[in-house]
């Protein structure tokens, strides 16, 4: 019985590693809501100003408020966006392999198929 709420308690989240890999992630996640709010608050302002693209398009969005929502999925889409681009040109800059450090076998095709022959 004592194996069963062992493997109970193992499923609800009881391993430290995923613990602390959801700490970890902390920082991030509060940058991201930090951006998003900034992009919000900018569009929202751009909104209520007339001076958005949005509402030169569409004259009916010239209510901010009544249409907070579409603001606010704007700003998490932009936030997005960035979010990517950012972790791209990261990923990009990141030193990896340099020439010579990786030395790659050559197929040896002959002896793949000496038993069907």
């Amino acid at each position: 019985m004592t194996d069963v709420h062992e493997a109970t308690r193992a499923r609800r989240g009881a391993d430290p590693r995923l613990r602390k890999d959801l700490v970890g992630a902390l920082p991030d996640a509060a940058v991201a809501l930090v951006i998003t709010a900034l992009l919000y608050v900018w569009l929202y302002r751009l909104a209520q100003d007339g001076q958005s693209n949005t509402v030169l398009v569409m004259p009916f969005m010239d209510n901010p408020d009544a249409h907070r929502w579409y603001w606010l999925s704007q700003a998490f889409g932009w936030t997005a966006l960035l979010w990517a681009w950012g972790t791209l040109l990261l990923g990009l800059n990141r030193p990896g392999f340099r020439r010579g450090s990786v030395t790659w076998n050559q197929p040896r095709s002959g002896q793949v198929f000496q038993g069907s022959a």
